[in-house]
Protein backbone atom coordinates (compact mmCIF):
# COMPACT_ATOMS: atom_id res chain seq x y z
CA UNK A 1 0.00 0.00 0.00
CA UNK A 2 1.10 3.33 -0.90
CA UNK A 3 1.68 5.79 2.11
CA UNK A 4 2.36 9.56 1.39
CA UNK A 5 2.90 11.71 4.28
CA UNK A 6 1.50 15.63 3.82
CA UNK A 7 3.31 18.17 5.71
CA UNK A 8 2.08 22.08 6.21
CA UNK A 9 4.29 24.92 6.94
CA UNK A 10 2.90 27.00 9.88
CA UNK A 11 5.29 29.73 10.53
CA UNK A 12 8.47 28.65 8.53
CA UNK A 13 7.87 25.35 10.29
CA UNK A 14 6.91 21.90 8.75
CA UNK A 15 3.68 20.30 10.88
CA UNK A 16 2.49 16.87 10.22
CA UNK A 17 -1.30 16.75 8.90
CA UNK A 18 -1.82 13.50 7.88
CA UNK A 19 -1.61 10.87 5.50
CA UNK A 20 -2.82 9.45 2.10
CA UNK A 21 -3.11 5.44 1.51
CA UNK A 22 -4.34 3.67 -0.76
CA UNK A 23 -2.59 1.53 -3.93
CA UNK A 24 -4.37 3.74 -6.42
CA UNK A 25 -5.87 6.51 -7.39
CA UNK A 26 -9.75 5.07 -7.14
CA UNK A 27 -9.09 3.65 -3.39
CA UNK A 28 -6.75 6.41 -1.79
CA UNK A 29 -8.01 7.92 1.63
CA UNK A 30 -6.63 10.94 3.65
CA UNK A 31 -7.15 11.14 7.14
CA UNK A 32 -5.91 13.57 9.47
CA UNK A 33 -3.35 12.62 12.35
CA UNK A 34 -4.92 12.75 15.81
CA UNK A 35 -1.75 15.41 16.86
CA UNK A 36 -2.63 18.10 14.24
CA UNK A 37 -6.77 17.90 15.16
CA UNK A 38 -5.53 18.64 18.50
CA UNK A 39 -3.26 21.48 17.81
CA UNK A 40 -4.50 24.81 18.91
CA UNK A 41 -2.73 26.75 15.89
CA UNK A 42 -3.91 24.22 13.22
CA UNK A 43 -7.26 24.01 11.06
CA UNK A 44 -8.58 21.96 8.16
CA UNK A 45 -6.46 22.33 5.06
CA UNK A 46 -9.62 22.31 3.00
CA UNK A 47 -13.43 23.36 3.90
CA UNK A 48 -14.26 19.83 1.98
CA UNK A 49 -12.11 17.86 4.65
CA UNK A 50 -13.00 19.37 7.76
CA UNK A 51 -11.45 17.59 11.13
CA UNK A 52 -12.71 13.78 11.36
CA UNK A 53 -11.67 11.22 13.41
CA UNK A 54 -12.22 8.69 10.17
CA UNK A 55 -10.90 8.73 6.49
CA UNK A 56 -12.26 10.55 4.00
CA UNK A 57 -13.66 8.80 1.00
CA UNK A 58 -11.02 8.60 -2.12
CA UNK A 59 -13.51 10.67 -4.41
CA UNK A 60 -12.79 13.61 -1.87
CA UNK A 61 -9.36 13.01 -1.32
CA UNK A 62 -8.72 13.14 -5.00
CA UNK A 63 -10.97 16.23 -5.40
CA UNK A 64 -9.13 18.47 -3.30
CA UNK A 65 -4.96 16.82 -3.72
CA UNK A 66 -5.05 16.66 -7.27
CA UNK A 67 -5.84 20.55 -7.44
CA UNK A 68 -2.40 20.82 -5.74
CA UNK A 69 -0.97 19.82 -9.00
CA UNK A 70 -0.85 21.30 -12.62
CA UNK A 71 -3.63 20.77 -15.46
CA UNK A 72 -3.62 20.69 -19.04
CA UNK A 73 -0.83 20.28 -21.13
CA UNK A 74 1.73 20.98 -18.33
CA UNK A 75 0.22 17.88 -16.65
CA UNK A 76 0.78 15.79 -19.69
CA UNK A 77 4.43 16.80 -19.67
CA UNK A 78 5.08 16.58 -16.13
CA UNK A 79 3.21 12.96 -16.96
CA UNK A 80 5.40 12.02 -20.10
CA UNK A 81 8.33 12.93 -17.85
CA UNK A 82 8.04 11.07 -15.12
CA UNK A 83 6.32 8.22 -17.20
CA UNK A 84 3.23 7.77 -15.38
CA UNK A 85 -0.50 7.98 -16.17
CA UNK A 86 -1.63 11.70 -16.23
CA UNK A 87 -4.42 10.16 -14.36
CA UNK A 88 -2.44 8.76 -11.76
CA UNK A 89 -2.48 11.91 -9.23
CA UNK A 90 -0.78 9.79 -7.01
CA UNK A 91 1.90 9.10 -8.61
CA UNK A 92 2.66 12.88 -9.95
CA UNK A 93 2.22 13.84 -6.29
CA UNK A 94 4.53 11.77 -5.22
CA UNK A 95 7.12 13.33 -7.44
CA UNK A 96 6.14 17.38 -6.99
CA UNK A 97 5.09 17.08 -3.65
CA UNK A 98 7.62 19.01 -2.53
CA UNK A 99 6.56 21.95 -3.70
CA UNK A 100 3.13 22.09 -4.06
CA UNK A 101 0.88 25.14 -4.69
CA UNK A 102 0.38 26.41 -0.92
CA UNK A 103 1.70 25.36 2.49
CA UNK A 104 1.69 21.95 1.86
CA UNK A 105 4.72 19.58 1.21
CA UNK A 106 4.13 15.39 0.14
CA UNK A 107 6.70 12.64 0.58
CA UNK A 108 5.91 9.43 0.33
CA UNK A 109 7.26 6.06 2.02
CA UNK A 110 10.86 6.22 2.44
CA UNK A 111 11.78 8.36 -0.06
CA UNK A 112 14.62 11.14 0.98
CA UNK A 113 13.37 14.47 2.01
CA UNK A 114 14.13 16.85 -0.51
CA UNK A 115 15.73 20.03 0.93
CA UNK A 116 14.62 23.39 -0.51
CA UNK A 117 17.04 25.02 -3.04
CA UNK A 118 16.98 28.30 -4.95
CA UNK A 119 19.18 30.24 -7.38
CA UNK A 120 19.47 32.53 -9.63
CA UNK A 121 18.50 31.91 -13.35
CA UNK A 122 21.02 33.24 -15.94
CA UNK A 123 19.87 34.95 -19.36
CA UNK A 124 20.78 31.24 -21.44
CA UNK A 125 18.54 29.47 -18.72
CA UNK A 126 15.33 32.01 -19.11
CA UNK A 127 16.14 31.34 -23.01
CA UNK A 128 15.65 27.54 -22.95
CA UNK A 129 12.70 27.91 -20.78
CA UNK A 130 10.90 30.79 -23.34
CA UNK A 131 11.88 28.04 -25.94
CA UNK A 132 9.98 24.83 -24.56
CA UNK A 133 7.01 26.57 -25.75
CA UNK A 134 4.72 29.50 -25.19
CA UNK A 135 0.65 30.01 -24.53
CA UNK A 136 -1.47 31.38 -27.23
CA UNK A 137 -1.30 35.23 -27.15
CA UNK A 138 -5.00 35.15 -26.03
CA UNK A 139 -4.64 33.06 -22.70
CA UNK A 140 -1.94 35.61 -21.63
CA UNK A 141 -4.25 38.63 -22.45
CA UNK A 142 -6.21 37.17 -19.28
CA UNK A 143 -4.50 38.70 -16.59
CA UNK A 144 -4.03 42.04 -18.38
CA UNK A 145 -7.68 42.12 -19.36
CA UNK A 146 -8.79 41.56 -15.21
CA UNK A 147 -6.85 44.15 -14.05
CA UNK A 148 -8.19 46.44 -16.04
CA UNK A 149 -11.53 45.53 -15.10
CA UNK A 150 -10.27 45.51 -11.02
CA UNK A 151 -9.89 42.30 -9.99
CA UNK A 152 -7.09 41.59 -8.33
CA UNK A 153 -4.22 39.53 -10.28
CA UNK A 154 -0.48 38.16 -9.42
CA UNK A 155 2.41 40.59 -11.10
CA UNK A 156 3.24 39.53 -14.08
CA UNK A 157 5.39 40.44 -16.66
CA UNK A 158 6.78 39.64 -20.44
CA UNK A 159 10.45 38.63 -20.66
CA UNK A 160 12.02 38.56 -24.22
CA UNK A 161 15.12 36.87 -24.58
CA UNK A 162 15.88 37.31 -28.17
CA UNK A 163 13.84 39.32 -30.80
CA UNK A 164 10.07 39.24 -29.55
CA UNK A 165 9.93 35.55 -31.71
CA UNK A 166 7.31 32.74 -30.32
CA UNK A 167 10.42 30.73 -28.82
CA UNK A 168 11.88 34.16 -27.12
CA UNK A 169 9.18 35.11 -24.90
CA UNK A 170 8.24 34.47 -21.48
CA UNK A 171 5.74 34.73 -19.53
CA UNK A 172 6.75 35.21 -15.71
CA UNK A 173 3.88 35.55 -12.79
CA UNK A 174 5.06 35.92 -9.50
CA UNK A 175 3.66 33.49 -6.81
CA UNK A 176 0.57 34.18 -4.94
CA UNK A 177 1.20 31.53 -2.49
CA UNK A 178 4.75 32.60 -1.19
CA UNK A 179 5.80 35.69 0.91
CA UNK A 180 8.80 37.12 2.08
CA UNK A 181 8.74 38.06 5.95
CA UNK A 182 11.89 39.88 7.00
CA UNK A 183 11.29 38.90 10.85
CA UNK A 184 11.19 35.20 9.56
CA UNK A 185 13.95 35.13 6.80
CA UNK A 186 16.08 32.43 6.23
CA UNK A 187 18.51 31.85 3.80
CA UNK A 188 19.77 29.48 0.83
CA UNK A 189 22.54 30.65 -1.19
CA UNK A 190 21.96 33.87 0.56
CA UNK A 191 18.85 34.08 -1.23
CA UNK A 192 15.78 34.27 0.93
CA UNK A 193 13.79 31.44 1.47
CA UNK A 194 9.86 32.91 1.24
CA UNK A 195 6.97 31.53 3.49
CA UNK A 196 4.37 29.23 2.36
CA UNK A 197 0.69 30.59 2.34
CA UNK A 198 -1.74 27.88 2.36
CA UNK A 199 -4.95 28.20 -0.52
CA UNK A 200 -7.10 26.50 -2.24
CA UNK A 201 -9.60 27.55 -4.98
CA UNK A 202 -13.27 27.36 -5.07
CA UNK A 203 -12.94 23.71 -6.89
CA UNK A 204 -10.91 22.10 -3.64
CA UNK A 205 -13.32 24.06 -1.07
CA UNK A 206 -16.77 22.77 -2.81
CA UNK A 207 -14.75 19.12 -3.47
CA UNK A 208 -15.52 19.24 -6.84
CA UNK A 209 -13.26 16.75 -9.67
CA UNK A 210 -10.67 19.49 -11.16
CA UNK A 211 -10.07 17.39 -14.36
CA UNK A 212 -13.59 18.04 -15.50
CA UNK A 213 -13.50 21.77 -15.02
CA UNK A 214 -10.25 22.20 -16.29
CA UNK A 215 -10.84 23.24 -19.49
CA UNK A 216 -13.70 25.37 -18.45
CA UNK A 217 -13.71 26.67 -14.78
CA UNK A 218 -11.55 29.58 -15.41
CA UNK A 219 -13.66 30.88 -18.32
Amino acid sequence: MRVLSVYIEIKGCQVYVGEICGNTPEDARFSYAESYMENPETVPVSLSLPFSDGAFSPVQTKNFFEGLLPEGFTRRCVAEWMHVNENDYLSILSGLGCECLGALRITEGENPQVLPDYKKLSFAEVRNLAKEGASESAQQLCLLTASYLGIDTPDSFVVDTGNAEDGDVLLATKRYDRMNDSSKERFIHHLPVPLRLHQEDFAQALGYEHLQLSDWKYR
